[in-house]
């Protein structure tokens, strides 16, 4: 379904917010199966959705405030690994 897109830049804002955990799990499948083929950007607040991604842009009140994957901002960002444990 999703290889039909013809852009090269996908964006999803929240796109499994909403969702149930196995939906969300399909959605995710089908967004990571495009790694490579396609620009990903991927908005989240639930960082389970972000944890496969490349580089995670971690944003504070609309402030960049690190950038990496994500077990570099674990290891290097004291709010972003406070953040993981109560996830």
């Amino acid at each position: 379904m999703i290889d039909t897109f013809r852009s090269q830049l996908l964006v999803f804002d929240e796109a499994t917010s909403a969702l149930d955990g196995i939906t969300e799990k399909v959605i995710m499948d089908a967004i990571h199966s495009l790694s490579g083929q396609r620009t990903i950007v991927l908005i989240a607040h639930r960082l389970k959705t972000v944890q496969q991604c490349d580089t995670i842009f971690f944003m504070e009140q609309g402030r960049l405030i690190d950038q990496g994957g994500y077990q570099e901002l674990i290891e290097r960002n004291e709010r972003f690994r406070k953040m993981t444990r109560v996830a």
